[in-house]
């Protein structure tokens, strides 16, 4: 089944040539597909254009599934989902008397969502040979992770069920997900909750989540920082006493009233006790500072004494004398132009130079022209797929204008093509806007524009 893609401003297509339109066998089933009725069925319409008719499939924010797992392939979760919407839509199919021969099964006509991992079918009633599901299987085998031992393992099942005589799919697909189902039920287990362990001793007892105290180490700069406190607060005492030698020289030579009489007392009062605890605070801080230095100078001292010994043991061996020796450099690499008879005359300059040879790269390279750091493709290793969707694409351009999946490089003959993947802002060769899914060839020179980015093809 030929089909083709058409993107509007808002929307994106899935355009099928209708040849039967004309059979009214098949009235009933474009009524339901209109109608949306079916689960994960992708909606439809039908439209005439020149005397042709055509099925708009709509696939807005989708993506085949031949694109979405090119580069990141479907891991157990997406398998899951992939079967569990497929026996939703059969199930819902047999309410409307729906036959899975309609169903176009193949990777290409599989849809899935960016965001999430729900899917949608196509379901093409005017055809008698869509693929098989037995193929369709053996397809998703390019697409499962291997790494995953559950999605490779529930796709191979998935295979041998298919290919049994006279298996319905939605049989298969119910089989396979019940067999997964009893499989996650044996693999399950209740979680035992650990104690911590507790090691035992006559004189130690400590479990695993306490923590080791190691001793402080006597920094420079932790001692200045002690030191400089403790200096402060005797500082403020000593502050705190010269206003208590104030107030009491006021007293003693003034005549104060009662209420600067109490007020005076206060004052020594509440400066006298703040006074004695910055003194008692600042030296407690001074003598901490001290300690901790005297400590860290002690274990410096142990380091430097096990140094010495080293050196001295050391010192058998001069590694000087190896250093100061010159370096002779030679090569075993000859040529019947480095050597010269005895007759010959040396150039002044010495040897001449060779050129070297530099292989041009013949694959073909992107540089991009419009952006503040110059991000570059190679062309070496095809397909390439270009996007801003982190594990889904080969190279990521962070830039707004460009989609989560927005387009592909190709090998086509010995050739590069670029095809456009459906993205909102589209792929452009020289100008031109490329209809999507569509290859097109380019060549040394050509301009690739990606949303808004553009490219020089060197």
């Amino acid at each position: 089944m030929e089909h083709r893609f058409y993107r509007d401003l808002k929307h994106s297509y899935v355009i099928v040539d209708v040849k039967e339109e004309g059979d009214q066998s098949f009235r009933y089933q474009l009524k339901v597909l209109e109608g949306k009725r079916v689960k994960k069925l992708l909606p439809c319409s039908l439209r005439q254009i020149n005397d042709d008719s055509f099925l708009y499939y709509d696939v807005t924010s989708m993506m085949s599934m031949e694109d979405r797992f090119a580069v990141k392939k479907m891991n157990y979760s997406q398998v899951k989902a992939l079967l569990t919407d497929m026996k939703n839509m059969f199930e819902s199919m047999s309410e409307f008397l729906l036959g899975e021969e309609g169903i176009v099964f193949e990777a290409r006509s599989v849809f899935t969502g960016l965001s999430s991992d729900e899917f949608g079918f196509m379901f093409f009633p005017y055809s008698d040979n869509n693929p098989s599901f037995s193929d369709f299987c053996e397809e998703l085998l390019d697409y499962v992770d291997y790494e995953d031992d559950r999605a490779s393992a529930i796709i191979y099942n998935l295979c041998e069920k298919a290919k049994e005589d006279g298996a319905m799919v939605l049989d298969v697909i119910g089989s396979v997900i019940s067999a997964d189902e009893e499989e996650d039920g044996r693999n399950e287990v209740t979680e035992v909750k650990e104690e911590p362990f507790t090691y035992e001793d006559d004189e130690y007892l400590y479990e695993e989540d306490d923590e080791i105290k190691e001793p402080e180490s006597g920094s420079r700069m932790k001692m200045s920082k002690e030191t400089f406190g403790g200096k402060t607060q005797i500082l403020f005492a000593i502050l705190f006493a010269c206003v208590i030698g104030a107030v009491t020289y006021i007293r003693m030579n003034y005549i104060l009233s009662e209420e600067e009489n109490l007020l005076s007392i206060g004052i020594i009062l509440v400066s006298g006790i703040t006074g004695v605890v910055a003194l008692i605070s600042g030296t407690r801080g001074i003598r901490k500072a001290r300690d901790g230095y005297r400590l860290g100078n002690r274990s410096r001292k142990e380091e430097d004494c096990s140094e010495e010994m080293y050196d001295e043991y050391s010192d058998e061996y001069d590694y000087d004398d190896v250093y100061k020796s010159p370096i002779k450099i030679t090569s075993s690499f000859k040529t019947e132009n480095t050597a010269h008879k005895k007759d010959e005359p040396m150039s002044s300059s010495g040897d001449e130079t060779m050129v070297l040879e530099c292989d041009e790269d013949e694959n073909m390279t992107l540089y991009s022209r419009n952006l503040d750091k110059t991000v570059r493709i190679s062309l070496d290793k095809l397909p390439v797929v270009i996007g801003k969707m982190e594990g889904c694409v080969d190279k990521i351009i962070s830039d707004m204008s460009v989609s989560r999946i927005h387009c592909k490089f190709i090998n086509e003959g010995n050739r590069v093509a670029v095809m456009d993947l459906g993205s909102t802002n589209g792929t452009f060769k020289n100008g031109v806007r490329l209809s999507p899914k569509e290859k097109n060839y380019i060549e040394e020179g050509d301009e690739i524009k990606i949303g808004r980015v553009c490219f020089d093809c060197r």
